[in-house]
């Protein structure tokens, strides 16, 4: 969808998470989270990237910072 000089997904962050990891057990390691877009050019796409047990809260902050909120 256009927007503007680029995409809609260009100007804009999706950022999208799972409760659990493994929801039998309610498993609360290695929750999968998944961003979507650039923001506006401000998050490099394209990345996998493994937290190494880091705490999931912290990527949302890194979502707030891209947006500058």
């Amino acid at each position: 969808m256009k927007e503007g000089d680029g995409r809609l997904l260009d100007h804009m962050l999706v950022y999208g998470h799972s409760d659990t990891s493994f929801a039998k057990v309610h498993a609360l390691e290695n929750v999968p989270i998944m961003f979507a877009g650039s923001a506006g050019g401000r998050v490099r796409t394209g990345l996998h990237i493994d937290g190494k047990g880091a705490m999931a809260s912290r990527t949302g902050l890194t979502a707030m910072a891209a947006m500058r909120l």
